[in-house]
């Protein structure tokens, strides 16, 4: 029975150091890598609002809203690193045609859609 107690302790305490390990490593990874990610709010919704991750040293930022081939909005925004940043676009910007979101820093772009 003793011996049953010590094994069962030294599992629990060997699974809940490999959890912390785990996750200490998978924050610091995330913060360390140099990325960031855009997103819509929500994207089932008709809303065009959208959220900018940043884990870059780059903190400047420049987005372009696209109504098909028409330019409805331009902007340039500061992200600090290891912050999100919600964009709430008017709801009055008509959805005839594909809604583009392109943002990019400088050194890379991305973009998003609706239809």
């Amino acid at each position: 029975m003793n011996n049953t107690k010590i094994i069962l302790i030294s599992l629990v305490a060997i699974i809940l150091a490999s959890f912390v390990y785990l996750s200490y490593q998978e924050t610091n990874q995330s913060h360390l890598s140099g990325w960031w990610t855009l997103s819509f709010t929500d994207p089932k919704s008709d809303l065009l609002n959208f959220k900018i991750e940043n884990y870059t040293n780059n903190k400047n930022f420049h987005y372009t809203v696209l109504d098909g081939e028409k330019k409805v909005l331009e902007k340039d925004i500061t992200i600090d690193k290891n912050t999100k940043k919600e964009i709430y676009l008017d709801s009055e910007i008509s959805k005839n045609d594909k809604i583009l979101i392109r943002v990019s820093n400088e050194t890379e772009s991305k973009e998003i859609y609706i239809k």
